[in-house]
């Protein structure tokens, strides 16, 4: 103590002066301060397409209690996946883990029904500058309401082929390989085929109860084939449907 008098007294007034304004310059924010500005800015820079959003609402709804991963494949503007982390944390349902999937960096993509009236398309804005604008805020909102949340900056076949085993969790010191989704919202790829192999991917990898969101159904592939081939008699049953919109829950294996 007698030693720190003995610095200080040696130190110039105007060069205290000086750290002062340094120490009050360079003050942190609270946490809360800064997640405030950051759930404000993201909430200012999201999009959506602003339809039907409440069929994505009722699909969380229903599963409360079902164990598993949700999984959001194309991310964009991040708009759903905050409806999503929105809707958990209003139903107190956030020790969970939501993984979102994009490749961003504008790649070309289907649309329609295989070799029938598809077409290849760059869509001209999904790029990776968007990504950088997204991506941050995303994972500041979502880790801060959720256990868990990832980004994975892979096209869906990618993701399938490095995490067909299971995603490794670490939380509670322990590591857990997870392997079952409770929820899928389907928005990357519209054409048929892509669809169809995320579908037979998910499918042995949910549990009774699970739900499928699938976005853009009408106008971009034959969503009814689709329903016909993998999902009605696959254990799925229609739970609600709209222009854009349909969802669908698993009632047997």
């Amino acid at each position: 103590m007698l030693i720190y008098k003995f610095i200080k007294k040696l130190i110039p007034i105007k060069i205290k002066k000086i750290i002062k304004s340094i120490i009050q310059n360079y003050k942190l924010v609270s946490h809360e301060e800064y997640m405030k500005t950051v759930e404000a800015y993201y909430s200012n820079l999201i999009e959506t397409d602003g339809l039907n959003y409440e069929i994505l609402v009722n699909g969380v709804n229903e599963i409360k209690g079902v164990k598993g991963i949700i999984c959001e494949i194309g991310t964009r503007r991040g708009g759903s996946a905050k409806w999503i982390i929105d809707t958990l944390s209003k139903n107190k349902d956030t020790d969970r883990t939501f993984i979102t999937i994009d490749p961003y960096g504008n790649v070309e993509y289907d649309h329609g029904d295989g070799n029938i009236g598809s077409r290849k398309e760059v869509v001209g804005d999904y790029t990776n500058i968007m990504r950088s604008e997204t991506i941050p805020y995303l994972y500041h909102y979502g880790l801060n309401k959720l256990s868990n949340f990832i980004f994975y900056n892979l096209e869906d076949t990618e993701f399938f082929e490095r995490y067909k085993d299971g995603i490794p969790i670490y939380s509670k010191e322990k590591k857990e390989i997870v392997n079952q989704y409770s929820l899928v919202f389907f928005d990357g790829p519209h054409d048929y085929n892509s669809v169809y192999k995320e579908v037979e991917f998910f499918n042995e990898r949910t549990p009774l109860g699970a739900v499928y969101i699938f976005d853009d159904v009408s106008g971009s592939y034959n969503h009814n084939l689709l329903e016909n081939k993998i999902l009605l008699d696959f254990g799925w049953t229609r739970l609600d449907t709209s222009e854009r919109k349909i969802s669908y829950k698993k009632i047997s294996i």
